[in-house]
């Protein structure tokens, strides 16, 4: 590592020479001037070699193809206030992507797309976190092994005793509201089911919150809140990485206005059967989601699901109804978060716990010494970003999926 080497984010105007390492991205070669875009781990930057002015590497600028790896000298100049390299020498460190290179995950992180998503993710990661530290909140993870159920996938023996990989910290967060008030987590959960949609991966990470003393309603407005300053964060840090994925700032912008519309479970059934889909009462929404998203171009709270298909741990709101919610995010995109005011009735809870024939006395009795109201929601991280990224597929904002066909590397 060369002491007095840049990144590209480190430059400002009171830069005259600089020294890049980084990769090529694009080359365009004009004959006695070739232009390149280099990127490094924190930005992009035009390097322009002359004929006339490079002395040592021009021949080379004129060979070099993309995601190749160089180190440049050079004189910074400004053009329409962006910067740019008049490069002095040029150096090979490697040769990337050839004809002869090896493909795969661990190579297709070094494209521009992959480095744009990234960037976008851990800013969304940062918005998020941030936001939820002002209000008050504390990281307080829940575990991911756990005692199995009949509907547990991912079975292993831990230490002579059998165990599950966590679909959820939910309960875990509960009992950690209930000491603490306020907590939030973000951790990887496993899936199970052998899914070959674009938005189910068998591990992906979650933002798990919960807070004492919040009914369903005060959830949303956190929600709501949660979300937009994620986005402006995004809008904020984030402008070069979403042009280059080609993102509508625009539509973004909008999101920020905030007012997101909240309807019924009962009224999108309606809704859905007058626009001619078969949809009955206490039928999941899963394949009508793209459709119910596209209704508005803002997230969608959709609230009060039956019983029947909502959370076990929501609290009901009347004999049929539960006081549950999913948040779809717009544009097709479908559900992002779900969440609930939970079920805080010891009775309840115990026989829920013998029906299912699992052991969870613990949880009924967090709410039976001490317990009070408290709601809780989980956000996908990777839903999120990509919907925000505007990609076609989950796997495209993950750095290495797992899925029915995604194990290696």
């Amino acid at each position: 590592m060369h002491n007095d080497r840049l990144t590209i984010a480190q430059i400002n105007e009171q830069c005259k020479r600089v020294i890049l390492e980084g990769w090529v991205t694009r080359s365009r070669n004009m004959g006695a001037i070739v232009f390149m875009e280099l990127r490094d781990s924190t930005g992009l930057i035009q390097i322009v070699a002359s004929k006339a002015t490079t002395t040592a590497g021009f021949d080379l600028a004129g060979e070099l193809k993309p995601l190749d790896s160089i180190r440049v000298v050079g004189e910074l100049k400004w053009t329409e206030m962006e910067p740019e390299v008049a490069a002095e020498t040029i150096e090979l460190i490697t040769r990337g992507l050839g004809t002869k290179s090896p493909t795969g995950r661990h190579m297709e992180l070094r494209q521009t797309k992959f480095w744009a998503v990234m960037r976008i993710r851990d800013c969304l990661i940062q918005g998020l976190v941030g936001h939820l530290q002002e209000d008050g909140f504390i990281n307080a993870p829940p575990p991911s092994i756990i005692p199995p159920n009949k509907n547990s996938g991912f079975q292993f023996d831990f230490y002579g005793r059998p165990a599950t990989l966590s679909q959820s910290g939910a309960l875990y967060m509960s009992a950690l509201a209930l000491s603490f008030g306020q907590v939030y987590s973000i951790h990887p959960v496993f899936r199970s089911e052998k899914s070959k949609t674009r938005r189910h991966l068998a591990e992906f990470w979650m933002l798990e919150l919960e807070v004492a003393q919040l009914n369903l309603e005060e959830l949303l407005v956190l929600i709501e809140a949660l979300i937009i300053n994620a986005v402006q964060h995004v809008l904020k840090h984030c402008s070069r990485e979403l042009k280059i994925l080609g993102r509508d700032r625009d539509f973004l912008g909008n999101i920020c206005q905030g007012e997101f519309p909240i309807i019924d479970y009962g009224k999108v059934v309606k809704r859905l059967k007058q626009e001619g889909y078969e949809m009955e009462w206490g039928t999941g929404l899963g394949q009508y989601e793209s459709v119910v998203s596209h209704w508005f171009n803002k997230p969608l709270f959709i609230i009060k699901f039956p019983r029947s298909i909502g959370s076990w741990t929501a609290q009901p709101e009347k004999l049929n109804v539960s006081m549950s919610v999913n948040l779809l995010a717009p544009e097709g995109y479908g559900e992002i978060l779900e969440g609930c005011q939970r079920n805080i009735d010891p009775d309840f809870l115990d026989a829920k716990f013998r029906a299912a024939g699992v052991e969870l006395d613990w949880y009924a009795d967090i709410h039976r010494y001490g317990g009070m109201i408290h709601s809780g929601a989980g956000l996908g991280i990777e839903r999120l970003c990509q919907w925000i990224c505007g990609a076609n597929n989950i796997r495209d904002v993950i750095p290495f999926p797992r899925s029915l066909k995604d194990f290696y590397p």
